[in-house]
């Protein structure tokens, strides 16, 4: 489900620097979420160059989502690209693979966070195509008008939901996870004296100026899906060390893919920090006695952004004989 984020700031004190305020609303119309917000001042602002040093593991030689060999293989990303990405797997991703995970990338890198990518300089493989303006509305007492103003001086929101503890972790029946709700919203704006500079440069009567952001959990629960995959291949191998894989195949369609289920998050919030973006692999045990490997990401992490975890493999246990079959085997 899409959800959008819109928000606005009145006309007012034109020396407030507080971040915008928020509304999210569900397609209905309705107020929902508690709200994570942050302001993105120019220190954060200048990291094009971020990509230049990349680091590559040792090739794979086969499809890491469809297991196919023999055939023309791609190059992967862990982490996107356009998201300061340094570490590739190389020959690790078949053609039509490629495709699916290339357009679930593609679809979160421009919509979900293009203009917090254009705001902060980050990496785009096509920067010819990157937009050079991006609309805003602007509300006066004769009603609503839209607007196009310079990309990196736009008002610009980007939302991210904080999602809930994988529901495998959590012995939740995936068919049920959609009617849970989603604990809290991180947003991603610029200070109240900016979007108003930019209001009245293009009309100083405007009543208040609406930026709109754009979210799907799915597409981006995706994305998470494939960082983590791809995270643990590059650091456990392609047979995961003892670790049957859950992701691949709903990742690729070949299984039903619930959204919550294999990929969650922390739905507290979590202190801002010193890296950009964080990847790291633990395992988790249940006590039912399953135990899982769990990949944990943190994107955009020096703006305060979500915490999530992609629960990317569980245990394969070696059977074992029963109390009984032990005892005969003592008869041999």
């Amino acid at each position: 489900m899409v959800r959008r984020c819109h928000v606005c700031t009145e006309r007012g004190n034109p020396q407030t620097s507080a971040p915008l305020s928020a509304r999210v609303l569900d397609r209905s119309g309705a107020l929902f979420l508690r709200i994570i917000p942050c302001v993105v001042t120019d220190d954060f602002v200048g990291h094009n160059k971020m990509t230049e040093n990349i680091k590559k593991y040792a090739p794979v030689q086969q499809c890491i989502y469809c297991g196919a060999t023999g055939v023309e293989l791609t190059d992967e990303h862990i982490i996107p690209f356009a998201l300061g990405g340094d570490v590739v797997l190389p020959k690790s991703s078949c053609k039509n693979c490629a495709k699916i995970t290339g357009e679930i990338e593609r679809q979160c890198l421009r919509k979900i966070l293009g203009p917090l990518r254009i705001k902060l300089d980050y990496p785009t493989r096509r920067p010819k195509r990157r937009p050079e303006k991006l609309p805003i509305n602007i509300q006066k007492e004769s009603g609503i008008s839209s607007h196009e103003v310079p990309a990196k001086k736009r008002p610009h929101v980007t939302c991210l939901f904080a999602f809930n503890y994988p529901g495998i972790l959590r012995d939740v029946d995936p068919e049920i996870l959609e009617l849970e709700p989603v604990p809290a919203m991180w947003f991603n704006t610029v200070k109240s004296d900016q979007a108003r500079a930019v209001a009245h440069s293009i009309d100083p009567s405007y009543k208040h100026i609406e930026s709109e952001g754009w979210f799907n959990p799915v597409l981006f629960g995706k994305m998470l899906g494939k960082i983590g995959h791809a995270f643990a291949v590059a650091e456990l191998g392609l047979g995961l060390q003892g670790f049957r894989a859950l992701i691949p195949d709903a990742l690729i369609g070949k299984a039903p893919w619930h959204n919550g289920y294999l990929v969650g998050g922390e739905p507290d919030q979590i202190v801002d920090s010193k890296k950009r973006l964080e990847v790291r692999f633990g395992r988790k045990k249940l006590f039912s006695g399953r135990e899982f490997g769990v990949v944990r990401i943190r994107l955009f992490g020096h703006l305060g952004a979500p915490v999530y975890y992609v629960v990317v493999g569980e245990v394969i246990k070696k059977p074992g004989r029963s109390l009984l079959g032990r005892i005969f085997r003592g008869f041999k």
